[in-house]
Formats: structure tokens, C-alpha cells, sequence
């Protein structure tokens, strides 16, 4: 019988870990309120490669390897090394904001 492979269930990010993402510059490319940059943490996590999290202060193998975890189950992954920021937030997908209406230079004459 072939032995199967499953994730487990993610632990909740600890807030150390969620903490450091929130204060690296990559956060303010996913999001640039801090109010809501910490729902968008697996954006901001998959920014990063394992190389550039290493060197923040805190972030220990083991602690890269359990961020790598939570991001796996959240169907995200880290940077490659070889691949670009830009590309990386090419990947991400943003969609429009739907709750904001588009207001032509038409429309902004009027209200003025």
C-alpha cells in the first residue's frame, strides 16, 4: 500500500512571527493600511525568500520552516531566489476594490 503524504492543519501564525512580517518593507506592497495588512500575511509571507527571512532578527530555521508550514496550508510559498519581487507580486492576483466606485474627470468637474 502507497503511504500518503497530507498536510496537517496549520497552527495559527504566533504573533512574533506575524509581528516581523507586519514591520518588513514588503508589507506595504500587499497592503498599505496597517489595519488590514495582518488578513493579507500570506501575500506579505510569500514576498520573502527563506535566504532574506533568516536574516531578520528572530527568524530561525525553525521558525522559517514552521512559517513555511502555515503558508503551505494556506496554499502559498516563499519566494524563489531567482525570482523577482515584481514578479512575485505579479503572482498574487489583486483584484479591484469592489466597494469603490470610479469617479471619471467628468464627474470630479461636477462636484467641484
Amino acid at each position: 500500500m502507497a503511504e500518503t503524504k497530507t498536510i496537517e492543519s496549520a497552527r495559527p501564525l504566533s504573533e512574533g512571527v506575524a509581528k516581523r512580517l507586519l514591520q518588513a518593507s514588503y508589507a506595504e506592497l500587499v497592503v498599505r493600511c496597517p489595519e488590514k495588512q495582518k488578513g493579507a500575511l500570506p501575500d506579505i509571507a510569500s514576498l520573502f525568500t527563506k535566504r532574506e527571512l533568516k536574516k531578520i532578527a528572530g527568524f530561525s530555521r525553525a521558525r522559517v520552516a514552521e512559517l513555511e508550514a502555515w503558508m503551505m496550508a494556506q496554499n502559498r510559498r516563499f519566494r524563489d531566489p531567482d525570482e523577482s519581487v515584481d514578479a512575485a507580486v505579479c503572482r498574487l492576483g489583486f483584484s479591484a476594490r469592489p466597494n469603490r466606485r470610479r469617479r471619471g474627470f467628468a464627474a470630479m468637474a461636477k462636484s467641484s
